[in-house]
């Protein structure tokens, strides 16, 4: 986010897009492989719900970021950490209850 936007001269909001979505491939792996590991989803089916929640979360990221930056008048690298707090404790929730389904499965 910052990189591009402070040394590409892009936009924040398509920062944060960028960065959200080239994230998100990462935060699926390593989710499945260490955090999400008693799931009976496949792998590529769980990619897919991982990825619909995560374009929901980039809506509502950009537009809490949006919405702190533009109408509250808060710098847009504080807006987006606020954002992100909010973002990805939906994200976890949804993930744990809708697409892995392993709440409430032992971890051990």
């Amino acid at each position: 986010l910052y990189v591009l936007t402070e040394y590409v001269g892009g936009h924040y909001q398509i920062g944060i897009a960028v960065g959200f979505l080239f994230a998100v491939s990462i935060n699926y792996m390593a989710s499945r492989t260490w955090v999400f590991t008693q799931t009976e989803r496949g792998w590529v089916m769980g990619y897919v719900f991982f990825i619909k929640f995560a374009l929901i979360g980039l809506f509502l990221t950009m537009s809490i970021t949006w919405t702190l930056v533009e109408v509250v008048g808060v710098y847009y690298v504080v807006a987006r950490l606020c954002a992100a707090g909010v973002v990805g404790m939906s994200n976890y929730l949804s993930n744990l209850y809708l697409n892995f389904q392993v709440a409430g499965k032992h971890l051990l």
